[in-house]
């Protein structure tokens, strides 16, 4: 498939009613789609749209400065849902540039979106991407990615 077919697919995302059907195309596209999803990001009408692009650059994080921008765009999204999952990125990414970002969130956002913030800041600074899950950091939570480079 060329860029053409990922730009249909990402756009079809502010449309079509199984969203999820529709993301799991760019998912078989794989790195090589974040490019086009990073254009087309602002692009998106809907917040399930925008959301569906941060959530599938999630299994990248580590490895892709790509999704890292996704991230980034996600952050400053309208919508809480689309920055939540932009703080589940950064957690998983474990990268201590998105430090900055996320503390900017602190008390300047809503009380969720704050509070996934300081998720993601407790698993970057840990070192630990399951404690983005594990707010009470008992152990017995875990949040494996599908897909990602990492080791269990």
């Amino acid at each position: 498939m060329d860029q053409t077919d990922i730009s249909s697919i990402i756009l079809a995302l502010d449309h079509d009613k199984d969203i999820e059907a529709t993301r799991e195309h760019l998912v078989d596209h794989g790195a090589q789609a974040l490019p086009e999803m990073i254009d087309h990001f602002p692009k998106l009408k809907t917040w399930r749209a925008r959301n569906a692009i941060v959530y599938t650059a999630i299994k990248f994080a580590r490895r892709s400065e790509n999704a890292k921008k996704l991230c980034s765009l996600g952050l400053q999204d309208k919508s809480k849902r689309v920055r939540q999952t932009a703080c589940a990125l950064a957690a998983f990414s474990l990268d201590r540039d998105f430090l900055p970002e996320l503390e900017a969130f602190a008390g300047r956002s809503d009380p969720e979106t704050t509070e996934d913030a300081f998720a993601a800041i407790n698993a970057i600074q840990k070192q630990n991407h399951h404690l983005f899950m594990d707010r009470q950091e008992t152990g017995h939570v875990t949040w494996n990615v599908m897909g990602s480079s990492i080791e269990p």
